[in-house]
């Protein structure tokens, strides 16, 4: 795993408490981090960094396609 992804991962992981309940403040903190994430990944070409932003269900709507899931998405990018 890159350092990128190492930092995505490690982001994620502060925003859920243990028992699975969601910290506001630290939720509304990686938000903001995420474009500068995105934005440094794609720079890197950081593929694993860029998988773990989106959800395995996720769907991008780029230039008229539309991409669902991981694979597909970093397919279009």
């Amino acid at each position: 795993m890159s350092g990128l992804a190492s930092w995505v991962t490690a982001r994620t992981a502060v925003v859920r408490a243990a028992d699975g309940s969601v910290d506001a403040a630290a939720a509304r903190e990686s938000l903001r981090d995420l474009g500068s994430l995105y934005a440094m990944a794609v720079d890197a070409h950081d593929v694993a960094a860029l998988e773990l932003m989106f959800s395995a269900d996720a769907a991008l709507h780029r230039d008229g396609e539309v991409a669902t899931g991981r694979d597909e998405i970093l397919a279009l990018l």
